[in-house]
C-alpha cells in the first residue's frame, strides 16, 4: 500500500471504528496488545518494505512473511454529510 512507504523512519497509525494499530520502527519485530482495541506493532525497515510491497488497495487477505497478515477490506468513503465520495479495496 503505498501510505505504507511512509512508515520508513517514522510511526504510522491506522484507525478503525473500535480500533487502531500503531506502528513503528525498530530493530526487530514485536506486538503488544494494547488494550481498548489497540495494538502496537514494531517493525524492521526490511519488513516494512515487504508490506508496501505486498499489500494492495484491493480487497483481499495479504500474508507477510510468517508473522503477519492484513486483511483488506471495502470501504466507502463519505463526506461529513453522507455523501458518497470514494471508494477503497
Amino acid at each position: 500500500m503505498s501510505f505504507l512507504r511512509g512508515l520508513f523512519g517514522r510511526p504510522l497509525l491506522i484507525q478503525g471504528q473500535g480500533s487502531a494499530v500503531a506502528m513503528q520502527p525498530a530493530d526487530t519485530i514485536s506486538w503488544h496488545d494494547a488494550g481498548d482495541g489497540a495494538v502496537h506493532i514494531d517493525l524492521p525497515a526490511a519488513l516494512a518494505g515487504e508490506i508496501a510491497s505486498a499489500v494492495r488497495q484491493i480487497a483481499g487477505t495479504y500474508d507477510v512473511g510468517d508473522r503477519l497478515r492484513f486483511v483488506v477490506v471495502r470501504s466507502v468513503i463519505t463526506n461529513e454529510v453522507g455523501v458518497e465520495v470514494g471508494v477503497v479495496g
